[in-house]
């Protein structure tokens, strides 16, 4: 991890300068303060001419262009040669250039949404990473301000420290050290951790049984909007069958990465726990995680001194939720999961997290926006009215979680 920084010592934040170049805006532009790192967005043509001639003819801002229809069909077409190929057939891969060819930047991305099983984040993942390093470039070749690059890391891994002590740059044998240490030291962990399970996870004095159900209330943090399910599920379903269960109560697609997680009691021990399915960089950077489909429910709720977890949909969106145990019950012999309640609808996918689904709803209830016409196309609407963030009806939610069982 790079930090930037102006002459005044002053950090930039270069995450929201890739918001800014990834944003998709026609007709705003954005202008990056020389002075204070800051970006102003200046929405409409109107607000344009006021702004550059009282303001805008200063030295001190800079704009910074966004990404064109025809910079996002280049890197689609990048995509396209040198990533998947790792997953899909040469004829999977032709028809989707021809989509980009004909249909644009727009098609491509909503076929990969629906078509493609999760090819969604690593086109998400490569075009951040693509206008990453055009930030990067524009930042260090600024024409009107020096701007400083170091690294910083990521706060105390080996392969970090190992960047820090040779100024970035490692061999392949330093590389190969480093990874292998930072693999060794989180395994001892990840060990330490799982032998220790019961002081750090104490266990409760009750028996829970086999035929009991838990009450669930399940919350989307960070939302303006309070969003919320309660659920009844039965106490042997594993993390992978609650995950399904969230999605269908929620009302997500199940169309991107997920993961548990508990925290330890002790706070201060930073210990973390992550229930989730294996990954291919388990072995390169391991930490204490156990099988999300081997795993029981009951293994941690109400047999451990635990009143919540945590739930993460969506690595790029980041959609975080709490998942609180409210009661154990023995079952009434009703089918389960059922939804009792909840409050709120599920926002859309890749909609920008709880941020961008705050400008989504501001957006959609001014017509005059210049992205007004826009979103509604993109996310599938007819008309604005057709969206309700605060509709919820527990009465339709079906769940393929029986299904599937």
């Amino acid at each position: 991890m790079d930090e930037y920084r102006l002459p005044n010592n002053i950090l930039i934040d270069i995450d929201y300068l890739i918001d800014a170049v990834l944003s998709e805006t026609e007709e705003g532009k954005y202008f990056f303060d020389c002075l204070t790192g800051i970006v102003l967005f200046v929405p409409n043509n109107e607000s344009l001419a006021i702004w550059q001639a009282e303001i805008g003819k200063s030295n001190r801002y800079t704009l910074l262009e966004v990404f064109s229809e025809e910079d996002y069909k280049c890197y689609a077409g990048e995509f396209c040669k040198k990533i998947l190929p790792i997953g899909l057939t040469k004829k999977e891969i032709s028809k989707i250039e021809k989509i980009i060819k004909q249909s644009g930047y727009g098609e491509f991305r909503q076929y990969l949404n629906t078509e493609t099983d999760g090819w969604i984040d690593g086109w998400d993942q490569f075009i951040h990473d693509g206008a990453g390093e055009y930030v990067r470039d524009w930042l260090l070749n600024h024409p009107m301000v020096t701007i400083s690059e170091s690294f910083v890391g990521c706060g105390g891994c080996a392969i970090c420290e190992a960047m820090k002590t040779n100024q970035g740059v490692l061999s392949a044998h330093e590389l190969k050290t480093a990874f292998q240490t930072e693999g060794v030291m989180k395994s001892v962990t990840s060990q330490l951790v799982k032998s220790n399970l019961d002081a750090l996870y104490p266990l409760s004095n009750e028996s829970i049984s086999p035929d009991a159900i838990f009450t669930l209330r399940i919350t989307l943090l960070e939302t303006k909007i309070k969003i919320w399910r309660e659920v009844q599920v039965k106490v042997d379903i594993t993390f992978a069958e609650l995950h399904h269960i969230i999605q269908d109560a929620m009302g997500w697609k199940n169309s991107h990465l997920h993961q548990f997680s508990i925290t330890t009691l002790d706070k201060a021990s930073g210990t973390e726990v992550f229930i989730c399915l294996p990954g291919p960089d388990d072995d390169i950077f391991p930490r204490v995680q156990f099988d999300e489909r081997k795993t029981k429910l009951s293994d941690w709720l109400g047999s451990r001194k635990i009143g919540t977890l945590s739930y993460e949909y969506d690595f790029g969106d980041c959609w975080e939720h709490k998942i609180e145990l409210l009661s154990i019950s023995l079952s009434d012999k009703e089918s389960y999961p059922r939804c009792l309640d909840g409050k709120g609808a599920c926002p859309p996918e890749d909609c920008g997290g709880a941020y961008g689904y705050e400008n989504f709803l501001k957006v959609l209830k001014n017509p005059k926006h210049p992205e007004h016409l826009d979103r509604l196309e993109w996310f599938g609407i007819k008309e604005a009215s057709d969206i309700n963030p605060d509709y919820f009806d527990p009465g339709k939610v079906e769940f393929s979680f029986s299904k599937m069982r």
